[in-house]
């Protein structure tokens, strides 16, 4: 409850999305399926090398989707009810100020919906995030992935980008947005996490803890999904009120993969993906409806199945639906050349 409480200053400056969350839960009682977020991979540039990136294998000499194709997705999204959207990336800074301020703009009209950005700040300054927050922005997630200056730069190969962080946090909530700590949590950092975790509580920042996944820069590397890490890491959620991650609060009950049924992932070419681990494009928004793509997810039984967090912890999921893509050459592998798409999919 305590954690509860807290979480809810998030939605103290956007009054009226608690409204449109309080219909999602009631919709999700009753059996509705009602997207609750979306994530918006405004671009796969980047200007860090960040050795956990899951989306690096994304990027593509493709055309980036404009702005007004991306109020289009935003407005499909909000017919599918989503209320909280996520501007990340790559690097969603290198879009610009302005084309940030008019797309969170379009986001926020109605003053029912709450915008957050992820970002490693580097472009960042008091300038920035005043007029972001101006345009309507809520919150803002600083990259940090140690309190050590020499492993976290290390690891974002960015040299003095934890003292830049450090000096924004303060700014950012003088210009009234909330802060949150965006970090990668795995078998191979307990420690650091921990620390890091310790040191937002002192400061009443959240943490938002990404479990490390087998994707991008990490595959291969299975020891990252240890099924022995899932009761330390909800251990650690417990113990800690102010961490948090994508399963801490769902419509359909805590501590359950929203991928595919309350929220969705949006790549700068319009592929649309369960999230960014589980690589499989159900369709392009470019394409076709988003309505019509959201239908997929809601078919596939491994997708509507009430699990912790599938791409880590789900052996089935991982062994019938991830495990395969290693078949396929290209990223995102769209839903037909799944190799068992037959499985789950009749044309």
């Amino acid at each position: 409850m305590t954690s509860l409480l807290k979480h809810m200053r998030f939605l103290t400056k956007t009054p009226k999305a608690t409204f449109r969350l309080a219909e999602g839960v009631i919709k999700a009682k009753l059996g509705q399926n009602r997207v609750r977020n979306c994530q918006l991979a405004l671009t796969f540039v980047c200007n860090h090398n960040c050795e956990m990136c899951s989306s690096n294998f994304l990027l593509q000499k493709k055309q980036e989707m404009s702005l007004n194709q991306w109020c289009d997705a935003v407005d499909q999204l909000k017919g599918l009810g989503c209320t909280h959207f996520d501007l990340t990336g790559g690097e969603p800074t290198l879009k610009g100020l302005d084309f940030l301020k008019k797309l969170i703009a379009h986001i926020t009209k109605e003053k029912d919906r709450i915008v957050s950005i992820a970002t490693n700040a580097k472009l960042l300054d008091r300038k920035w995030l005043r007029e972001l927050r101006k345009a309507g922005l809520n919150s803002v997630l600083f990259n940090l992935q140690s309190l050590n200056p020499k492993i976290h730069d290390k690891i974002v190969k960015d040299p003095g980008n934890l003292e830049k962080i450090k000096s924004l946090i303060p700014i950012a909530q003088e210009e009234g947005l909330n802060v949150c700590i965006n970090t990668c949590f795995g078998t191979y950092n307990k420690e650091d996490i921990e620390e890091l975790t310790r040191w937002c509580e002192k400061y009443n920042l959240f943490t938002l803890l990404n479990l490390a996944a087998p994707t991008g820069k990490l595959t291969g590397k299975a020891e990252l999904r240890l099924t022995e890490f899932k009761n330390y890491y909800y251990g650690f959620l417990q113990k800690h009120p102010l961490a948090r991650s994508d399963t801490s609060y769902n419509y359909r009950g805590p501590n359950l993969c929203p991928g595919g049924i309350e929220k969705l992932y949006i790549t700068c070419y319009g592929d649309v993906m369960q999230c960014t681990f589980c690589q499989i494009s159900f369709g392009n928004i470019l394409e076709e409806p988003l309505k019509e793509i959201y239908k997929r997810f809601i078919q596939h039984p491994l997708i509507r199945e009430k699990s912790i967090c599938k791409h880590t912890f789900n052996k089935e999921f991982r062994e019938k639906w991830l495990n395969p893509l290693s078949k396929v050459k290209q990223v995102p592998v769209r839903l037909k050349d799944h190799p068992n798409y037959k499985l789950y999919f009749k044309d």
